[in-house]
């Protein structure tokens, strides 16, 4: 009864875990690998974690063999659950072409580690109220867990405009909380607070980033063919910017919108088929994401109309912005039809406006104005 009561802490993170791996497993994103080996460290971690607490301080009794193991066992788990913590992180900023490689030689230091444990030493010492290790082979994977650590925080805070925001929630406080754990385990050797360390860690990062829930909520408020925002989250937004911008305090900042249509999509599914069509669908999505970089969020809300919406940024820039997207139309050779978007934009400036859709309507009207532009400077293009 007493080694459970000793042991009630790791008990609880070990159950929390197997839920939380379960859970994962049934309903979790069967293609994210790398969580999947987090949890698995994260509960060995723990298992072995429990496991020392009764041999360092029973080694008469389990043989000083027996506790060495199980410490190299603890100290690994640990080590590797860092490291996929890392690669974790890593994934976020590699493309997929370099991933593998990066990865690979993210877990190098941990095969070296392995090689080099059996001739390094671990000792024993009496603290209080407890025994805990030390020695070269403790140090060496601090000093590793650190690496990763510290590394993968610095790749959060430069990285940290690039991507999204559920990922920099989920992983830069995840990682402060370790190097705050780290050095309380400098100043006081005992405190032997790893298991729960690296549950609560795993825990950050399941409800943060990899929970099915708010994964299956973020798939809905996305087109699928072709990735960007679609007409859901448009409806969303465009409450939410209604109430910012002309709740009673009306035009409170600067608020454009684009309104773009693809011109010739009729005549491609017409001529070529709808494999075709949805091959320019994906083009004009590609090439208003890539160039309407200052835009709050591009939406898919039909079948070939696009809105992009700017919240903050001038006319210039969001006219700079539009001229890169007609000129990056030409880069799209391998289509049937050439790739042509018509698009016009309104801002939020004029109080003749009621509300955001106001502002979509006027930039809509336009739009058209832009298709008889584009229809006059060059007849062969269909803008139907």
């Amino acid at each position: 009864m007493n080694i459970i009561l000793v042991l009630r802490s790791e008990i609880t993170c070990a159950v929390i875990l197997i839920l939380l791996l379960g859970y994962n497993m049934i309903y979790g994103c069967k293609s994210e690998k790398i969580f999947l080996r987090i949890c698995l460290f994260a509960l060995a971690h723990v298992i072995f974690d429990g496991i020392t607490v009764f041999t360092v301080n029973n080694q008469e009794l389990v043989g000083n063999t027996v506790n060495n193991i199980m410490h190299i066992l603890m100290y690994l788990s640990a080590i590797l659950f860092d490291c996929e913590i890392f690669c974790y992180i890593l994934k976020n900023f590699v493309s997929k072409a370099k991933l593998r490689k990066y990865l690979n030689l993210t877990r190098l230091p941990v095969f070296i580690y392995i090689i080099a444990m059996p001739f390094l030493k671990i000792q024993y010492f009496d603290g209080n109220g407890t025994k805990y290790s030390t020695g070269s082979c403790v140090l060496a994977g601090f000093a590793l867990i650190a690496l990763y650590t510290v590394f993968g925080t610095i790749l959060l805070i430069i990285n940290i405009r690039k991507v999204d925001k559920s990922v920099i929630i989920g992983l830069l406080p995840c990682n402060i909380f370790v190097i705050i754990c780290m050095c309380i385990q400098l100043a006081v050797v005992e405190f032997l607070f790893t298991g729960a360390a690296v549950t609560i860690i795993t825990m950050g990062l399941f409800f943060a980033i990899e929970n099915p829930a708010a994964h299956y909520m973020k798939r809905a408020y996305i087109d699928i063919d072709t990735g960007i925002k679609n007409k859901n989250c448009y409806n969303e937004d465009m409450k939410r910017l209604n109430e910012k911008f002309f709740a009673a305090e009306k035009n409170n900042g600067s608020f454009i919108c684009a309104v773009c249509d693809i011109n010739g999509l009729k005549t491609v599914n017409d001529n070529f088929g709808h494999i075709a069509g949805d091959e320019l669908i994906r083009a004009a999505a590609d090439v208003l994401s890539k160039n309407l970089k200052s835009a709050y969020n591009v939406y898919r809300i039909g079948g070939d109309e696009f809105v992009a919406v700017f919240i903050g940024h001038n006319k210039d820039k969001v006219e700079k912005e539009i001229a890169d997207v007609r000129n990056g139309c030409g880069k799209y050779t391998y289509l049937k039809h050439p790739l042509s978007i018509a698009i016009g934009t309104a801002e939020a400036n004029d109080d003749k406006f009621e509300g955001v859709l106001d502002v979509v309507s006027l930039a809509d009207k336009r739009m058209y104005d832009d298709k008889v532009r584009i229809k006059q400077a060059d007849p062969a293009i269909s803008v139907r």
